[in-house]
C-alpha cells in the first residue's frame, strides 16, 4: 500500500488554510482588509467575488489598504500580498517630498524647478526663514504694483515706495549673486521696514534708516519730498 505524505506548507499557509475553513470561505478566493472608511473600495473589491477580514491585526489577506504606511508590518508580508503604501512612497506621494525631489533634479538633470513649478517651501525645515523673507519680499513688490495702478497716494503711499523700492533692489543684489552665502542675521526687511509696508495710515519711519539704503531712485523720492515741505512753508 502506497502511502502520499500531505505537502509540507508554511505555517502561515496552514493557518490561512484553516481561517478560510472556520469562516467557511472557499480555497480560491481572494481575501482584502481595510483600515478606514473606503466604500467605494470595498464595493469593488466585494462585486469581484472577494470577501473582507475585519481584523485589522490579521496577516490573512491578498491585499491590504492602509491609510497609513505605518498600519502595515512590512517584515511580515509574503510575496503575494499586495498593499497601497510601498516604502519611503512620501517622497512622491507627499507635496513635500515631491517638492524636495523636484528641487534635487538639479543635480541630476540640470533642471531648475523654478522654471515650471511655483515657489515652495518646507515649513517645517530650514526654510522657514527663507519662506517669511519671500512673504516680505513679495508684499514689496506688491506696494510697487499700487504705485503702478495709482492706488497708492498722499505721503504715507510715497514713503512705502520708497522703502519698496530700496527692498527690491537689495532682493535683486542678492539674486544676481546666487553663490554667495548670507550673513547671519542680514535680512532682506527689518522689523521696522515690515511694519511700514503692512501699516494702512501714515506711519513713522526712522529718516537715518532710509538714508542708509538709499539708491538713487530714494534719492529723488526724498528729494522731491523735501521740496513738496519747503513750499508748505
Amino acid at each position: 500500500m502506497k502511502i502520499v505524505k500531505p505537502i509540507d506548507l508554511p505555517t502561515h499557509e496552514v493557518d490561512k488554510q484553516k481561517w478560510k475553513e472556520e469562516n467557511k470561505i472557499d480555497a480560491d478566493t481572494k481575501v482584502f482588509s481595510i483600515t478606514g472608511d473606503y466604500p467605494d473600495i470595498r464595493q469593488a473589491l466585494a462585486s469581484r467575488g472577494w470577501i473582507e477580514n475585519t481584523e485589522p491585526n490579521s496577516d490573512f489577506f491578498d491585499f491590504r489598504w492602509t491609510l497609513k504606511h505605518r498600519d502595515i508590518k512590512r517584515e511580515r508580508l509574503r510575496d503575494y500580498q499586495m498593499v497601497n503604501h510601498f516604502q519611503r512612497n512620501g517622497e512622491l506621494s507627499t507635496k513635500v517630498g515631491l517638492m524636495h525631489n523636484m528641487k534635487n533634479l538639479i543635480w541630476f538633470d540640470g533642471s531648475n524647478v523654478d522654471s515650471y513649478f511655483p515657489l515652495s517651501y518646507d515649513l517645517a525645515d530650514v526654510e522657514v526663514g527663507d519662506f517669511i523673507e519671500e512673504f516680505k519680499a513679495t508684499k514689496a513688490e506688491a506696494v510697487l504694483k499700487g504705485f503702478v495702478e495709482k492706488k497708492l497716494v498722499k505721503e504715507a503711499g510715497v514713503v512705502k515706495v520708497v522703502l519698496a523700492i530700496a527692498i527690491t533692489e537689495r532682493r535683486l543684489a542678492k539674486l544676481r549673486d546666487l553663490l554667495a552665502e548670507p550673513l547671519v542675521g542680514d535680512h532682506l526687511v527689518s522689523n521696522e521696514e515690515w511694519e511700514v509696508l503692512i501699516s494702512h495710515k501714515m506711519v513713522a519711519v526712522s529718516y537715518t534708516h532710509l538714508r542708509a539704503h538709499e539708491t538713487v531712485l530714494d534719492l529723488v523720492c526724498r528729494l522731491l519730498l523735501e521740496k513738496k515741505k519747503k513750499k508748505k512753508k
